[in-house]
């Protein structure tokens, strides 16, 4: 079967600042993993209300404007309005119509089994899906703990542009988090905006930084491994080559370091080397070296 290479130049373009902000909210989310509090809240609501079956995770991240999320929404849409307090912002998340009627049949005692229909909800399904994002909103209020310093709070539904209008900027950046939530085979999507103004205010309070909690809850887990594989390599110096030496660098080339730890003393190596793992861009260890004729053996300093 023929291989076609993948055309790199369809790949939507971001400008540094959607980068900036993915960064950011990202900083702001929970860790993407089944073991953080959020995640775990929600998934035991799932099953408590909608069975066993139920499932939800990140599905797609996109960066866009707002102008042009509203242009994207169809016809017939809704959405949920959240305020944001303290910093008085609103979020909008779409929530696919089929999913909509999947979980309004699921939560009044249905079997699942229903037509997908395009038409607005009325006051009874409003009530029952207005429920249910309560209840998310509840868990993530109960994960944050007492030192929550953002509340969400559900607002309004929105059945059209006209009442988003005062949800956003139109010309602001956004970050959009796509979730898959589903019952077995079936399953739409909850689509979260999250305005670049919104992600600028609630990194002003300090929330870009990752929990204790969460750092505890990772070291609590690399505990479980007896070990893990990885590379580890010793950093003798840095030196700086231009990429046209580079090219004529051949096999018995000498290069001096611009900076090192080593040196020789009576025609051997001595000094010490910095022991990294794995890319080497988290941290290091300093080595004193014993040259053992063609081997080196590195000791930890302090060891």
């Amino acid at each position: 079967m023929p291989v076609k290479p993948f055309n790199l130049s369809c790949i939507k373009k971001m400008s540094s600042e959607e980068v900036r902000l993915t960064s950011l909210l990202f900083d702001l989310s929970p860790e993407s993993s089944s073991g953080d509090p959020v995640t775990v809240r929600i998934r035991k609501m799932l099953m408590k209300h909608l069975g066993e079956r139920s499932f939800f995770y990140l599905d797609n991240v996109e960066s866009l404007t707002f102008s042009s999320f509203l242009g994207s929404l169809p016809e017939t849409v809704i959405i949920s309005v959240m305020k944001v307090e303290p910093i008085n912002i609103r979020l909008a998340a779409q929530i696919d119509n089929n999913l909509a009627f999947l979980l309004i049949d699921k939560l009044l005692g249905g079997t699942g089994e229903f037509a997908p229909e395009n038409r607005p909800l009325s006051e009874t399904e409003q009530g029952v899906l207005q429920y249910f994002v309560m209840q998310i909103l509840s868990e993530i209020w109960k994960s944050s703990g007492s030192g929550a310093r953002l509340h969400f709070r559900f607002e309004k539904f929105a059945f059209g542009m006209k009442d988003l209008e005062n949800a956003g900027n139109l010309k602001d950046a956004a970050i959009s988090l796509a979730f898959k939530v589903g019952i077995g085979d079936l399953s739409g999507f909850i689509k979260v905006i999250f305005t670049g103004d919104f992600i600028r205010k609630a990194q002003s309070l300090g929330l870009g930084k990752r929990s204790n909690a969460e750092g505890g809850h990772f070291s609590d887990r690399s505990e479980r491994y007896g070990y893990i594989k990885t590379t580890l390599w010793a950093d003798a110096g840095r030196v700086t080559v231009s990429s046209s030496d580079l090219i004529t660098l051949e096999s018995g080339d000498v290069l001096l370091f611009d900076e090192s730890g080593l040196m020789l003393k009576e025609g051997k190596p001595c000094g010490s080397v910095e022991l990294k793992a794995g890319r080497g861009e988290e941290a290091s260890l300093t080595a004193n070296i014993q040259p053992e004729g063609k081997t080196i053996k590195c000791t930890v300093a302090g060891g």
